[in-house]
């Protein structure tokens, strides 16, 4: 993706496509993050059009890394405790109506679409972009400060080392598919699987969350780093 056009996809994200909702007409948020998800990555395809390349690259699929990134996930959501303990220690008021509306849009854009849309703009339209005018490490912090700038303030900790972690997955790899994988797992797994240390704020409780996001802080770094062994030895094959 060119220069410009990460530029123009993120802004779109950000502030354009909410333009384009309020044409719509939609009465619940949920259904207008919907929708800004969707439009966004319709632009995302307009430019991606007239290269093959790029589009081949961003989803490529090595079988061996999908085991990897389920491995990863779990650090991941394990990380995620982080922001459970913030929650904990802090008790900060935390804003869901972005999401309010009908179940199966809330479930649809947490899900589904916001770890789609985050993961091939931020991630891989952002990093591919800026990566042309700045260093690619640059690029990669950049990309994880705006991921976390998208986010709660008690989230920051878990945002900023995630999007790090994803940011330079995307760049080794080329693909957006393993972040993917990540996001949808990080996002999905809570809404069928609720801890009994996030369900209070109890001292327990916030000692539990500490040591589960260190852990999963542990375990993620140690996966990236056997993941990106195996990325170098299907290079070499």
């Amino acid at each position: 993706m060119k220069f410009w056009q990460s530029i123009v996809l993120v802004l779109f994200f950000r502030y354009g496509a909410g333009y384009v909702v309020l044409l719509l007409g939609l009465q619940d948020n949920a259904s207008r993050m919907v929708a800004i998800s969707v439009a966004t990555l319709l632009l995302a395809a307009v430019f991606l059009a007239g290269n093959g390349y790029a589009r081949r690259t961003m989803l490529r699929v090595r079988l061996p890394l999908l085991g990897w990134s389920l491995a990863l996930a779990v650090g991941v959501w394990m990380l995620g405790q982080m922001s459970v303990f913030m929650m904990l220690l802090f008790r900060p008021e935390w804003d869901t109506s972005f999401i309010m509306g009908p179940l199966p849009m809330q479930l649809l854009y947490l899900v589904l679409l916001a770890p789609i849309t985050e993961e091939v703009v931020v991630r891989w339209g952002l990093i591919t972009g800026l990566s042309q005018r700045l260093p690619w490490q640059l690029a990669v912090v950049l990309s994880a400060a705006l991921f976390g700038w998208g986010h709660s303030w008690f989230k920051l900790p878990q945002t900023l080392i995630t999007g790090l972690v994803l940011g330079y997955l995307c760049w080794y790899t080329g693909s957006v598919v393993y972040g993917i994988v990540v996001h949808i797992f990080v996002n999905g797994f809570p809404v069928l699987f609720t801890p009994t240390w996030q369900q209070g704020a109890s001292e327990y409780n916030l000692i539990i969350s500490g040591l589960v996001g260190l852990a999963g802080l542990v375990l993620t770094l140690w996966v990236l780093r056997r993941m990106l062994r195996c990325v170098d030895r299907l290079a070499a094959a």
